[in-house]
């Protein structure tokens, strides 16, 4: 089934080619004051529909919370650097049945980024029904156009990330999201489809071909970026009887992709980038793991996380495991796969703006936000 899915990737890099130049590192957020300088107080906690039904994003000069209200409105706020806010919250859009005897909720929420202009994707439950869903807008006046649906979906797990995951090529906006589970070819097990879509004021366009994951597991899709002229798409299966991830790395020039099984027993916990790697996270059964990956054909480098601790070095936050650190200087956007549990559990969104590390997460039926700083040379939460 690996090799089918190998001829998929050949043909969307080829269909893909005349799009578009090298895909382009995420829009990040200067630092706008010393990690010393005070800081104005955190926004209340927000009453969210699920679990997983909001976001939290780099977007220039601001942070974008985004989520998904209990009554279906998609709404998003504005933060500044230190995570206080930095103007009203907006509309995005709203949950909206289409089937007027099923109430319509949102299950997972998942945003992006560029220059100009900033997409929100989400997952929308119709009785027993799912389906995926975008709003375009504007970045610097948060002004959205009407919802657009892009197709059903199966349900994976309710409880965790892993139906859709966004990204930026350039000045695109790309979401790849759970499609529908019918038979496999063969007829011996279940197919699930994955699809990428190009999102725009023009609507939403799919991008390369669809992949179809032979029994996909509950977080179908396991990360999803673009780095330096290469894509990243890692799905979970237990088609082996176990779950998991195939990683596809596809190199637009010259054209060639290659596929890795990582994270074998994990569940999924997302995706990041790092100086042109991507590094993939899990819950596994010996604790968190995470596997990163760099150019074609190099080797894979595991990192153990169960001992992943957050200290300072000069003045900066380190997260520090065995045989891997990173000291966060410059802003980066979403970290929680690498972030120990007692600051980015499950579900969690992280950004370190180059003043703060902000984490939301689901608090009692709330997203919260908490900052971070390293202060007197001690990583403490200051918010």
């Amino acid at each position: 089934m690996r090799a089918a899915w190998m001829v998929v990737l050949f043909a969307a890099v080829a269909c893909d080619r005349a799009d578009g130049g090298a895909p382009a590192p995420s829009a990040s957020i200067p630092a706008a004051a010393s990690p010393s300088a005070p800081l104005a107080a955190l926004p209340p906690p927000r009453a969210v529909a699920a679990e997983v039904a909001f976001d939290l994003v780099s977007a220039g000069e601001r942070v974008l919370l985004v989520w998904a209200t209990p009554s279906g409105a998609l709404r998003v706020a504005p933060l500044d650097a230190g995570g206080a806010p930095a103007g009203d919250a907006r509309d995005v859009g709203r949950a909206e049945p289409t089937n007027k005897k099923a109430e319509a909720k949102v299950l997972e929420v998942a945003a992006a980024a560029t220059d100009d202009a900033v997409a929100v994707t989400w997952v929308q439950e119709e009785g027993r029904e799912l389906s995926a869903w975008e709003s375009f807008g504007s970045r610097a006046e948060l002004r959205f156009l009407p919802p657009v649906a892009l197709g059903g979906m199966s349900a994976g797990d309710r409880a965790r990330r892993g139906h859709l995951a966004m990204t930026t090529e350039g000045e695109r906006l790309l979401v790849m999201h759970r499609g529908m589970t019918t038979p496999c070819s063969d007829g011996d097990q279940h197919c699930t489809a994955f699809a990428t879509h190009e999102l725009s004021a023009r609507g939403a366009r799919e991008r390369g071909l669809p992949l179809s994951v032979p029994a996909a597991c509950g977080v179908g899709v396991a990360g999803y970026g673009a780095v330096k002229g290469r894509w990243h798409y890692a799905v979970c299966s237990t088609a082996s009887g176990t779950a998991e991830t195939t990683l596809f790395n596809v190199q637009q020039e010259p054209n060639y992709a290659e596929a890795k099984t990582v994270l074998s027993g994990c569940t999924p916990r997302g995706a990041l980038m790092l100086d042109g790697d991507v590094i993939l996270g899990g819950d596994c059964p010996g604790g968190p793991h995470a596997v990163r990956a760099g150019a074609m054909e190099t080797p894979l480098t595991d990192i153990e996380l169960a001992e992943a601790k957050m200290t300072c070095e000069l003045g900066h936050p380190k997260i520090e495991a065995p045989a891997f650190s990173l000291v966060l200087r410059d802003p980066m956007g979403e970290l929680s796969p690498l972030l120990p549990a007692e600051v980015a559990p499950r579900g969690a969104r992280a950004v370190w703006t180059g003043v703060a590390l902000l984490v939301a997460r689901w608090v009692a039926g709330k997203v919260t936000l908490r900052r971070y700083e390293c202060r007197a040379g001690r990583f403490t939460r200051a918010g």
